[in-house]
């Protein structure tokens, strides 16, 4: 979960620190577009961050990233 959020926090940082700086209505309004955009990108990240947080959070749960796909692997409560 610390992975697929990293990108987000840490762009969202270097994007709302100048927001409190910037006194230029062009420069502010640019800067907030950046920032829409950066949240709309990471919005399969805040997907992947809440199914792993809401549906597995009580399991033993391995993500397999291997760039355009992931694969979740659950351990399974079933004893053979």
């Amino acid at each position: 979960m610390v992975i697929a959020m990293a990108p987000f926090f840490t762009l969202l940082t270097a994007l709302v620190v100048p927001l409190v700086f910037v006194k230029d209505p062009f420069y502010y309004l640019l800067v907030t577009i950046l920032l829409s955009f950066h949240v709309a990108g990471c919005s399969g990240d805040l997907m992947e961050f809440f199914i792993l947080l809401f549906m597995y959070r009580r399991k033993e749960v391995l993500v397999l990233d291997t760039g355009p796909s992931q694969t979740i692997y659950v351990k399974s409560d079933k004893t053979e």
